[in-house]
Parts: structure tokens; C-alpha cells; sequence
């Protein structure tokens, strides 16, 4: 038994499935069943007929020249555990048949059954010569052209005869789709049909069959297909090209890269050789290349530049662009190129980021280039061209164990930018891995990290990498990308600790505690005020201290000193020989030795008086000098005495006197001298009692009625008192 099953249809509705089947059965399969001699069957199962029968949309139709019958239908299953397909024959009338070898006769006329599974069709009537099938027509090429193929068939009487028609259909190699003629070519038994098919590509395969039917309305099967390559042509287009001016900074050369787009194999027109450049400055120098891409060495100044694709048929229309050498725009690269694979797992979805437009303001990009190569065959350079508003395409007929490297342009009318790119495969993604992640800057509000990028050393998948910087609730997380290598988080917390972690797909690769800097203004903004007002009470202070020593001068007292408390002492003037009270030897003054010779003692302010914190001297304790007159009376001998009306002078035109008990005053016979009256009179009724009484008790050591001895001078007051004194 031969049979033929085919499943053209399978469409899955709810938990059942239509099926379109085809059966075909040779008479040599046939046998008859032993209980029933009115079936012809290919398996013995079927001659047990089933009481459940069903209409099938079924037709056949009989191959004389191999005799056998061919059925075709379509039903719903539900069933999965059927027994098979298979066609049951009987008479129509009933009768037995004799033998089920010579039962396909174009004369015969059966009813025909179709098992599916468990199911058995109602007996469709067929006469066997109404559904003869034509045999199938020879067809064969007759010429071809560029964009043309002429195809030749004919039909034979064994398809019933008669004008019929036949069908024609055509495909290209790489296209799985037929394209069938909307009109049937009429063609009598014998007769050659001619048909040329149009608007084909040069240089491709195409594949042609052909169909005819007979007169019962029966399609013969499709011929055997004939393939057919049209002829090549020249190259439809120009190549798109762009280029970029490199000057090299040793020797001041100027470096034209240029490079262009691949036509698409249908503006190939055949197999491409390869691509012809031309650059014209003084003279004309042409290029021969055949990858993408030509670097040449320009001179100085304008030139221009052809380029053009050219094939087997000859050279294609060339593209023509003009350069100036001298100019020197700089088209930025794209940024954060990437690469991953799609969850379907066929090819590389490649994504990137608009070039960040530079203060040149250079023209919108208008395409991107996308260029890929296996790192195992770099010669090989696949490339696909992009919309400028596009930034990701997907790179298919990727090899799983193979690894590429993949480029991306920014075309910038003619100027094309510098490519970024990055290595990757299908089974691990982007090749690169990030390293040495560590800390380069930290403030108080900012915190700056650098890392680098390395050929990956393991074997896995990274779909992107990630820098998070994390304290409890408050983070911020950047995505890394191969084009950067630093990263700054900003607007932070002063004295905080923050989790610095390399995420690579949400795992975590490396962690870092940093804190940022202490926030310093405060405690400078406090020490600033307190400085300050420091400063301020040492400005009021020095002022108060200054204002009452030029306006209220410090005047010393005697009564501070023990000599003007002694000489103060009223016990002391009744006393004809006071006690003695030796405090300092007058004999280290020499004293003694010159009373008799002087007849004026000189009382002065000295140049600096103390201040007013300082506790004043008394005016008892008056440094006394004698020495050689000046500018005094004659000298007098020890034994001459001055008269009763003798006064005596503290400065030489300086006298204090008591006028009849009243009001002391101080008398002076020249006005540049006056400072020592203003300071007189700048005391209280008790001090100038006390001055007028050392004047008093200086004028009785004068007068010898009062012993040297007794008159006692300090050395502190040398350095302390206001006043000095001096013999005139």
C-alpha cells in the first residue's frame, strides 16, 4: 500500500484543530474484504463500515497514466487517537466486484468513503473519466535579459483534449512567496506557449512552474520548477559617501578618510567587483578599493572626489562630493553605544544616544551608519544604513559562536563623525566589563568615581551596568556606558555616610563607604562672630582707655607714698627732732653735702605720666636733685637764712602760694609754662593742700629746720610721679 498524507492547514480552535488532508491511493494497494465483497479497501479495518457517517467537503480526481485516485478534504479533529486516513471503493448500485485490480478504468464509476481517525464520510459518486487529472506540462527557459526570463511549455492529448488553460508562476530564490499570473494563458493540446515575465532584478535567481487544466475543470499538478538567473546590469546607483579631514600634527599632512555605503544588492546589478575613486586636485589620481572605506592624502585647499560601484556589466552612476581641506569642523561621535539580545535570542539589538551637538553647531545628523564585522573574519564588513531620527536596529544572521565587532557612524550630510565601538557576541552580550571602581573627589555635598573598562575575563551576560549611591531610603543610580569613565553624584548631605555599589544586571559587583566632608561654614560663621565681636570690645576698650588719658590725664597723690603720709603727719611739726626713720640713705644722694649751696629746688611734670589704673604717687615722694645752679639768686652761705617774705619755686617760673588762708594758687611768669597750673588746678582742695605742704617742708630743708634725713625719696616714684624736681 502507498499512501499520501499531507497536512497542509493546521489551525488550532479551542482544544480541536482543522486539518486539510490529501490522500492518494494506487489500484495496486487495493484488496477486497473478505466479509464484503462489494469494498475494495487498503486496510482491513475499514470493511467493518461504521453506523456514524458525516459529509465531507471532499473532491477527487484520477490519474490515468499511473492509475490512481487522489482525495482531498478538510475537517475538524477532536479526536487524536484515530486509527489513520484512508479511502474506501464500492459500486454504486451495490454490486460485488470481481477483482480490485482493474477497478481504475476511466470508464468505471465508484463511490468513494474517506476514514479520518474515527469518522467516515457519506460515499461520494465520482465517473473516474469526468475526474481525470491532466498529466503535468514541461517547461522550460527560452532566454533571458537583465530583468527578464522567456519560458516555454506545451500540453499533450492525455489531459482529455481540448483548449484549456494554464497558469504560470515565478518567484526569486531568496523570496518564499510565488507570484502567479491574475490570468490564465489559453494553450491547445500540443501547442507550444511562449511567455516572457517582466520587471525582474538583474543577476537573481528565480525559480518558474507552470499548471494546466483539462476540460472537466480538473488543474494538472504544478511542472517541475525551472531556475534561472537573469543577466547582470550596471549598478542602478551612486554609493552614498561621506568623509572626514585628519591632519597628522608631525608633518602637517592632511588625511582624507573616506568612506560610503554598500548599494543594496538590488542596485548591484550583478556581482559587484568592487568600487572606483577618483580624487581631483592638480592632478587626477583614481583608486581602486574594495571594502568601504579609503583613506587618501590631500594637499592643501579644495578638491573633489568620485565615487562609484562598477560589475562585470561595467561601471555604475558615481557620487561626487567637494572637500575643503583647510576646514576642520569637528562632528561629534554617538554616545552610550550599547548592545544586548532580544528576548527571541536572533541577532543583536544595538542602541545608542544622539551625539551631543558641540559649540560649532555642526548640520543635524541626517543618517547613521551601522557597520558590523566577525573578529574571526575581519575582511568580511556587513552594514546597514539608519534614519537620523533612529537610535537602535537590530543586526541579524549572527553566528552564536562568533564574536563582532560592531561601529556606529553619525553621517552629518557629508561629513561623517568618528565611530564608537564595542565587541559583542550572541551567547554573552557586550564583551567589556567595568574595573577598579574607586573614590577620586569627595566634598560635602558631591562625590566623584572613576572606573575603567576591560576585555571580559568570564563568561556571562551583562545587559547594563549600573552605579548606585545609597543611604536608607535616599539614593541615585546612573547607568554606565563604555564611552565614560567618571561619574559625580551631587546635591548630598554634609558628614553622611553613603553605600557606593556597581550593579551589573541588579547584582552587585563591588561596594564602597564613603562619607562626605564635614560642613565647615557654621562653625566658621561662629568663630567669624566671635572674633568679631572680640575685636569690637578690644576697639572699645583701648578707646575708653585712650579717651580718658588725653582728656582726664592720671595725677599722682602723695598721699599713695609712706614720705607723704609722713610729711602729711601733724605729730611730725611739733616734734622738735623727729624720730629716725631711715627709708633710704640721703648719703647716696649726697645731700647733706649741698643743701647750703642751693637756694631753688625745680618741680616739673614728667614727659609721661602713668595711667589711670595704676595707683598715682604721692607728692611726698619727690626725687630730689642737687646739683649746680642755674638761673638762681647769688650763692648764700649755710649760715644766711632767706628772709620771711622768701617763696618757693617748683619750676623756676612755676610758685604755689596761699593767699591769707584762702584758695591755693599757682602763679607763673611765662605763658608757654601754663601746663603746670592747668594740672594744679586739676586737684582737689586735699591735694593741693598736700602740695602746698610739701612745698612747705621742702622750703624748711631749705631753711635748715627740718633734717635731711628725714625727707625720704623712693625709687618707684622715679618711674610713677608726674612731677620731677631739680635745683635752679
Amino acid at each position: 500500500m502507498w499512501c499520501e498524507v499531507h497536512l497542509l492547514t493546521w489551525t488550532v480552535v479551542g482544544l480541536s484543530a482543522v486539518v486539510c488532508v490529501k490522500v492518494t491511493v494506487k489500484q495496486s494497494d487495493l484488496r477486497m474484504c473478505e466479509d464484503d465483497k462489494r469494498l475494495c479497501v487498503t486496510d482491513d479495518k475499514d470493511c467493518h463500515r461504521s453506523s456514524t457517517q458525516k459529509n465531507f467537503n471532499m473532491s477527487c480526481f484520477y490519474l490515468e497514466c499511473v492509475r490512481s485516485v487522489t482525495c482531498e478534504w478538510s475537517e475538524v479533529s477532536h479526536d487524536s487517537t484515530g486509527a489513520g486516513t484512508s479511502l474506501i471503493f464500492s459500486q454504486p448500485r451495490g454490486d460485488k466486484f470481481s477483482s480490485c485490480q482493474n477497478i481504475f478504468i476511466p470508464a468505471a464509476v465508484l463511490n468513494i468513503s474517506a476514514r479520518f481517525w474515527s469518522m467516515v464520510s457519506r460515499p461520494q459518486t465520482v465517473p473516474l473519466y469526468a475526474a481525470v487529472k491532466p498529466p503535468r506540462p514541461v517547461l522550460s527557459v527560452d532566454g533571458t535579459t537583465s530583468n527578464s526570463i522567456t519560458v516555454t511549455w506545451r500540453r499533450s492529448y492525455e489531459d482529455g483534449g481540448g483548449a484549456g488553460g494554464c497558469r504560470l508562476r515565478y518567484r526569486a530564490e531568496d523570496d518564499p512567496t510565488w507570484s502567479e499570473f491574475p490570468v490564465s494563458v489559453s494553450v491547445r493540446p500540443h501547442q507550444t506557449s511562449v511567455h516572457v515575465i517582466r520587471r525582474l532584478r538583474p543577476f537573481t535567481a528565480y525559480s518558474a512552474a507552470v499548471a494546466c487544466r483539462a476540460e472537466s475543470g480538473i488543474w494538472s499538478d504544478w511542472s517541475l520548477d525551472v531556475t534561472v538567473t537573469t543577466k547582470e546590469t550596471e549598478p542602478s546607483k551612486p554609493p552614498d559617501v561621506c568623509y572626514r579631514v585628519l591632519r597628522n600634527r608631525t608633518d602637517g599632512c592632511v588625511l582624507l578618510h573616506l568612506m560610503w555605503e554598500g548599494l543594496d544588492v538590488h542596485d548591484v546589478g550583478g556581482r559587484l567587483l568592487g568600487y572606483e575613486v577618483t580624487l581631483q586636485t592638480r592632478v587626477r589620481r583614481v583608486h581602486n578599493a574594495t571594502e568601504l572605506t579609503l583613506p587618501l592624502v590631500a594637499a592643501d585647499g579644495n578638491c573633489s572626489v568620485t565615487v562609484r560601484a562598477f560589475n562585470g556589466a561595467g561601471p555604475g552612476p558615481a557620487a561626487s562630493i567637494s572637500v575643503d581641506a583647510n576646514a576642520h569642523d569637528v562632528c561629534p561621535s554617538v554616545r552610550h553605544l550599547w548592545a544586548s539580545v532580544p528576548p527571541s535570542g536572533k541577532g543583536l539589538q544595538v542602541q545608542w544616544d544622539a551625539p551631543k551637538a558641540p559649540p560649532s553647531d555642526p548640520p543635524p545628523v541626517s543618517h547613521f551608519i551601522v557597520q558590523w564585522r566577525s573578529e574571526t573574519r575581519p575582511s568580511i564588513v556587513h552594514q546597514t544604513r539608519v534614519g537620523g531620527a533612529t537610535t537602535e536596529t537590530l543586526i541579524p544572521d549572527i553566528e552564536r559562536d562568533d564574536s563582532y565587532l560592531i561601529s556606529v557612524f553619525p553621517v552629518y550630510d557629508h561629513q561623517c563623525g568618528d565611530p564608537r565601538s564595542l565587541p559583542a557576541s550572541l551567547q554573552h552580550g557586550v564583551l567589556m566589563e567595568v574595573v577598579g571602581l574607586k573614590l577620586v573627589g569627595v566634598t560635602k555635598t558631591t562625590v566623584t568615581v572613576m572606573w575603567a573598562w576591560q576585555r571580559k575575563t568570564l563568561p556571562i551576560r551583562v545587559k547594563t551596568y549600573r552605579l548606585m549611591l545609597r543611604r536608607d531610603s535616599d539614593e541615585q543610580m546612573v547607568s554606565v556606558h563604555l564611552d565614560q569613565w567618571q561619574n559625580t553624584f551631587l546635591d548630598l548631605k554634609p558628614s553622611t555616610e553613603y553605600s557606593l555599589i556597581l550593579l551589573a544586571d541588579n547584582i552587585s559587583r563591588n561596594i564602597i563607604t564613603v562619607r562626605t566632608d564635614f560642613d565647615k561654614v557654621p562653625m566658621v560663621a561662629t568663630v567669624t562672630l566671635l572674633l568679631i565681636f572680640a575685636l569690637c570690645v578690644f576697639i572699645v576698650s583701648i578707646s575708653r582707655t585712650v579717651y580718658k588719658w588725653y582728656f582726664f590725664p592720671p595725677i599722682s597723690s602723695p598721699r599713695g607714698s609712706t614720705t607723704g603720709q609722713w610729711l602729711m603727719d601733724p605729730k611730725q611739726q611739733d616734734q622738735q627732732k623727729p624720730p629716725q626713720k631711715n627709708i633710704l640713705d640721703m648719703d647716696d644722694f649726697k645731700v647733706m653735702d649741698v643743701v647750703g649751696d642751693k637756694s631753688l629746688i625745680v618741680v616739673g611734670p614728667v614727659l609721661k605720666c602713668p595711667s589711670e589704673e595704676e595707683s598715682l604717687p604721692s607728692f611726698s615722694r619727690l626725687i630730689v636733685k642737687l646739683g649746680p645752679e642755674s638761673d638762681a639768686p647769688p650763692p648764700v652761705s649755710t649760715q644766711q637764712r632767706p628772709g620771711p617774705g622768701w617763696s618757693f619755686h617748683l619750676d623756676h617760673q612755676t610758685v604755689f602760694d596761699e593767699v591769707e588762708g584762702q584758695e591755693t594758687r599757682c602763679l607763673t611768669s611765662h605763658h608757654h609754662q601754663t601746663q603746670m597750673c592747668r594740672l594744679f588746678e586739676l586737684l582737689n582742695p586735699d591735694q593741693r593742700h598736700d602740695v602746698l605742704y610739701a612745698t612747705q617742708q621742702t622750703h624748711r630743708l631749705m631753711d635748715g629746720d627740718v633734717d635731711p634725713s628725714y625727707l625720704t625719696c623712693e625709687k618707684d616714684y622715679i618711674s610713677n610721679s608726674c612731677f620731677y624736681a631739680q635745683e635752679v
